[in-house]
């Protein structure tokens, strides 16, 4: 019986190498959108993709909000797939609450992920944690969250993730 040499499937790069042809490589994947993977002492793969490419990968974890009129007048809307919301007492303030809400829980993800990826109800929402976290505006959060349905803001805010 023949022995088995695994083949790489993709292109695959000593991390030592990468280093002196990192632009290269970035080329490769980004502009080309040709994943690299990046390996490190014979264990340890990273692998460098196109935001764009990720996106699309990511873009069957759609997420579900829910309008939740009370009794009061006021609105909640709940995210299913975090279970998290925001009430306001018109759906535009909901609307401003959730995406705060998204902002921060995002940001608590990552923060807590050396804990959240070993329980299996938080690891199940990594897909739809980092597809928020590749949005890059406000108006993306909210397209993400309404399916690109929500009416545009003038002016995008930029978001930041870090602390």
């Amino acid at each position: 019986m023949m022995a088995s040499t695994r083949v790489p499937m993709l292109h695959l790069e000593k991390f030592t190498d990468a280093r002196s042809k990192f632009s290269t490589l970035f080329d490769e994947a980004v502009q080309n959108e040709l994943p690299v993977v990046i390996a490190r002492g014979g264990h340890e793969q990273g692998l460098l993709i196109a935001r764009d490419a990720l996106l699309r990968l990511l873009a069957p974890f759609q997420l579900h909000v829910d309008v939740l009129p009370e009794d009061d007048g006021t609105f909640t809307l709940w995210l299913r797939e975090l279970d998290i919301g925001g009430t306001g007492s018109t759906l535009k303030e909901a609307r401003a609450e959730l995406v705060s809400a998204t902002c921060g829980y995002v940001r608590d993800y990552w923060r807590q992920f050396a804990l959240y990826r070993h329980l299996p109800d938080m690891s199940a929402r990594e897909p739809y944690v980092l597809r928020l976290s590749l949005a890059d505006s406000e108006q993306e959060i909210l397209d993400v969250l309404f399916g690109g349905t929500s009416a545009p803001d003038p002016a995008p805010k930029p978001l930041a993730y870090a602390a």
